[in-house]
């Protein structure tokens, strides 16, 4: 839980309001005392989200930097990603309503015992880590708790400093995060040391290229015969998140925050229909698993003879395991079937899907049967045909439909 200290500098730093005399791509950095560069961004202007994060290190810079350009994205399941990717700590000031039960007992426990009422909106402190690929979650480790009350600490020098100097002639700069200097402070005994730092240059991203190590797997895969049809495939973030904690009891809250889990999205481009895959919680260190579940899938619904990507990240998961199968992997930026099939994704996933759009989706599908021929029908997976057929013995089928999947079946 928060220490009683982070709540004091909490407290005190909200008396600033900062937001209003910064805009939140104005960063200053401070110094930490475990030796890294902590970059800092005060939130608030309009008045919406009041608070402080502090990104730590290149590594959290760049997430910070990834969220600007997370409109720039086009699928809407990657701008997700960018937005769930920050690697920060934040202090932020919230209604009672946008805290956990626990979050408001301790924020309660501290005003009784200082004397204090939250009054009005954006009253009551709330402290957050945000890691990459993860549900934001209460902060816990002592580490974040220091690095988050050296920043706030820091920030209040900054707004005592902007009483008596113009935040430019200060170092402070509005614009894109490169090629340029912001504000570092550096505790000097009771005061601060001013002087500016260059915001280091975004970190290439090497992504991982693994193989199969299951040599069984990898020759049973060999011995399958390429079909000649054609995959896209696109590694994608799940937008639910789940908790990988073994053991918890239903209704428990997790001791770590639960995880985005991650799967390969395969479509099959001649038929447009999405090939099941099984999901993976974690994509750091786990990359492996991705190419064994699209063996297994490979298993089930016929080798390709080409899989078609649209982003380096998984063209790079992909390329050695090409080379072990013999698959061509090509590179295609224009695949809109992988837009529907992420739009769809979605669909499944929104708690507020309007009965109306369920139903055509539901209408697109019979066309889709009513469609289908013979030869693609046997390609589908087995366990796909053994629903169909079930629908149809169930009479959950329009006639015209059931009948067309029984002259498949023959």
């Amino acid at each position: 839980m928060p220490t009683e200290e982070l709540y004091d500098i909490a407290m005190r730093y909200k008396k600033t309001k900062l937001w209003k005399q910064l805009f939140d791509t104005e960063l200053f950095a401070v110094r930490l005392s475990c030796g890294e560069t902590g970059y800092c961004c005060v939130m608030g202007e309009l008045g919406e989200h009041i608070a402080l994060a502090v990104y730590v290190g290149r590594a959290g810079l760049d997430s910070y930097r990834n969220l600007g350009e997370a409109a720039k994205k086009t699928s809407e399941m990657k701008q997700f990603e960018q937005m769930v990717s920050q690697d920060c700590v934040q202090c932020s000031f919230e209604n009672k309503v946008e805290l956990s039960p626990g979050e408001a007992q301790e924020a309660r426990r501290y005003a009784k015992a200082h004397g204090i009422t939250y009054r009005g909106r954006n009253s009551f402190p709330k402290f957050t880590r945000y890691r990459p690929s993860c549900y934001p979650w209460k902060l816990k480790e002592k580490a974040d708790q220091q690095n988050l009350y050296e920043a706030l600490s820091a920030a209040i020098q900054v707004s005592q400093k902007l009483q008596t100097e113009e935040k430019e002639a200060l170092g402070f700069q509005k614009g894109a995060l490169y090629n340029r200097t912001i504000p570092l402070l550096e505790k000097d005994g009771p005061d601060y040391k001013w002087s500016a730092v260059a915001l280091p240059a975004k970190e290439k991203k090497i992504y991982p290229s693994p193989v199969i190590r299951d040599e069984l797997l990898l020759a049973r895969l060999k011995r399958k015969k390429q079909q000649g049809f054609v995959w896209a495939c696109e590694l994608v973030m799940l937008p639910d998140a789940v908790s990988d904690e073994d053991g918890a009891e239903e209704g428990e809250e997790p001791q770590k925050a639960p995880v985005f889990p991650y799967l390969m999205l395969i479509v099959n481009c001649r038929t447009g229909l999405v090939i099941p895959s099984q999901p993976v919680e974690r994509y750091a260190g786990h990359a492996e698993k991705f190419i064994t579940a699209l063996a297994d899938s490979m298993l089930v619904s016929g080798v390709p003879s080409e899989i078609q990507v649209r982003d380096r990240r998984t063209e790079a998961l992909l390329r050695r395991f090409a080379g072990q199968t013999g698959i061509r992997v090509q590179v295609n930026k224009n695949l809109s079937l992988l837009d529907r099939a992420e739009e769809d994704l979605l669909n499944c996933f929104s708690a507020d899907e309007d009965p109306g759009q369920a139903e055509d989706d539901y209408q697109q599908f019979l066309d889709m049967l009513m469609q289908m021929d013979s030869e693609t029908f046997h390609m589908l997976p087995q366990n796909i045909k053994n629903r169909l057929l079930q629908m149809e013995q169930r009479g959950d089928l329009p006639e015209p439909v059931s009948e067309h999947i029984r002259k498949l079946l023959k």
